[in-house]
């Protein structure tokens, strides 16, 4: 979404966006920042929940701030580092990394209006991102993420498995480009095939209109993901980019999204319910499978003791102390299969942990005081969800 969020009412409606759609990482492209603000200006409304990497730009046309593109990631899902920057046009890499991944994540934003480096700076954006994709990928796994100001149309993405070719027809709602827009898709399309990159718009899901104005609407803004992100363990891969190797195929054949696929199947979304939308273009996101972070535990040398809060014994030895908790327990759970609905996973865990807390409330006069907060924050689902602001 073309999120310019310099004023805080933009930034307090992106939170709440942010917050309402459950996004743990979300590239955001014409933020609009004057060069060297974003992290100050964003820390303060996201500061205690994300992590904050900002490109602004630097090259101000307005003193109102113009172009920018940034990078939040969910501070408890992982660890994150800034990689690299380019000095040509507006993008950023980030390193994420979890207890069995490493993802590095490109945030990037291409306006339509060539200026002074004419049309040939559209293609070698490309260049530098197809050469960044192929390195990044032999390291671990692959995302792209913004606003091209490209349009792909139908075509299809191609990603070489081990086992040959495998051809992604998309559907799309835009329709069949034509112009500046159209070269700059087919340049996109066949830079992401030469790197082995899938873009989802459109596979299985996702293939609606990104961006809407009284001009038209079509659909420029993409989630981008490397073929070990569609395919885990592909290892076709090499040195050689795809375009030099070529596809040749008698038959050509839909692929669909295999079902070990990172990519959860259908996940892609265009969310064009206007509460999920502050400017002219809308949410794009999508759901990917990603390992728990890793815990951290104090490390400290042998022989000296741990600083690990422990509980307090109540009992002091006492074992009829136990007593009366044992009788709670077995009255209270004693009905309680019978009064919950077992088909609902979520109902049965909630409800055994308030037929606990009740019991021990009565018996021990103890209660959990765990908040809400707290509790959503150890409930880590095994799935990541992914937008791109435009």
């Amino acid at each position: 979404m073309n999120t310019h969020l310099k004023s805080l009412v933009s930034r307090s409606r992106f939170s709440q966006i942010v917050d309402l759609a459950k996004l743990d990482i979300v590239v955001v492209v014409e933020t609009w920042f004057q060069p060297n603000t974003s992290s100050k200006l964003m820390n303060e409304v996201f500061g205690s929940k994300f992590h904050w990497f900002g490109r602004d730009r630097k090259e101000q046309k307005t003193m109102h701030g113009f172009g920018g593109v940034g990078i939040l990631v969910r501070k408890q899902c992982g660890e994150v580092s800034l990689v690299k920057e380019y000095d040509n046009f507006v993008a950023i890499w980030i390193k994420f990394v979890t207890s069995t991944d490493i993802l590095f994540i490109c945030g990037v934003y291409i306006p339509p209006d060539e200026g002074p480096r004419g049309p040939q700076h559209f293609p070698l954006c490309l260049e530098s991102l197809e050469s960044d994709c192929v390195k990044f990928r032999k390291e671990g796994k692959v995302l792209i993420m913004g606003d091209f100001n490209a349009r792909i149309g139908s075509s299809p993405s191609i990603i070489q498995e081990t086992n040959g070719p495998m051809y992604f027809f998309r559907t799309v709602d835009d329709a069949p480009p034509n112009g500046p827009a159209k070269i700059r898709g087919t340049q996109l399309i066949n830079s992401m095939n030469s790197a082995n990159m899938l873009i989802l718009n459109g596979i299985d899901s996702g293939g609606g209109y990104t961006f809407e104005h009284a001009n038209g609407s079509s659909m420029i803004d993409y989630i981008i993901v490397s073929d070990n992100i569609v395919i885990p363990g592909n290892d076709a891969v090499s040195d050689v980019h795809m375009h030099e190797v070529g596809f040749k195929s008698d038959v050509v054949v839909n692929s669909s999204i295999p079902v070990h696929s990172m990519y959860i199947p259908k996940s892609c979304n265009i969310w064009t319910d206007y509460s999920f939308r502050i400017d002219d273009h809308f949410l794009v996101s999508c759901q990917l499978r990603v390992s728990k972070p890793k815990a951290t535990l104090p490390f400290q040398e042998v022989g000296c003791p741990l600083d690990i809060p422990r509980w307090a014994r109540r009992d002091r030895g006492d074992p009829m102390y136990w007593i009366p908790m044992q009788q709670a327990l077995s009255e209270t759970l004693g009905t309680w299969s019978h009064l919950v609905d077992m088909k609902d996973s979520g109902i049965v865990v909630q409800s055994f942990n308030d037929h606990v807390n009740e019991a021990l409330s009565k018996s021990l006069k103890v209660s959990n005081k765990r908040n809400t907060e707290s509790r959503h924050d150890r409930s880590f689902t095994w799935t990541f969800d992914l937008a791109t602001f435009l």
